[in-house]
């Protein structure tokens, strides 16, 4: 239903711009905003606790996420999910952008806790962030 992620969180076209870069690596234990346009990014550790906002999305909505390893508070944003291996701990939400069937395949013990108080205060997460963020609403997209 969104073609990119300001459009998911009502944001114009280039809000974002700033944040972007594109390396296929992610650093462990971030805290802020990353938003990487690379087509395939990963293997992701996010080492002990890694915090934010994380966006991996193209401008053809074909990016690959694939997480290792990690913990994860905030709010993940991508086109798609290769998968996740290992430990993988995520509190907040993933989205994901793609316009079919989302399958989180990997090995090891992975989980995704959604968690309305992490993305109502996901200023508290992000080092970066260059405008506050005062309120978010969540509700289910069919």
């Amino acid at each position: 239903m969104f073609d990119s992620p300001e459009a998911l969180l009502g944001l114009a076209a280039d809000a974002l711009d700033e944040y972007k870069f594109s390396s296929t690596k992610i650093d462990s234990n971030f805290r802020g905003v990353r938003y990487d346009t690379a087509d395939f990014v990963g293997p992701v550790d996010l080492g002990t606790m890694s915090s934010g906002i994380l966006i991996v999305h193209n401008g053809s909505t074909t990016a690959k996420l694939h997480i290792n390893n990690g913990n994860f508070k905030g709010l993940i944003i991508c086109d798609d999910i290769e998968k996740f291996n290992g430990e993988v701990q995520i509190r907040g939400a993933v989205v994901v952008l793609k316009n079919s069937s989302v399958i989180f395949d990997g090995l090891g013990n992975s989980s995704v806790c959604y968690s309305s108080e992490i993305l109502a205060n996901l200023t508290d997460y992000c080092d970066n962030i260059k405008t506050e963020i005062h309120e978010l609403s969540w509700r289910e997209v069919n």
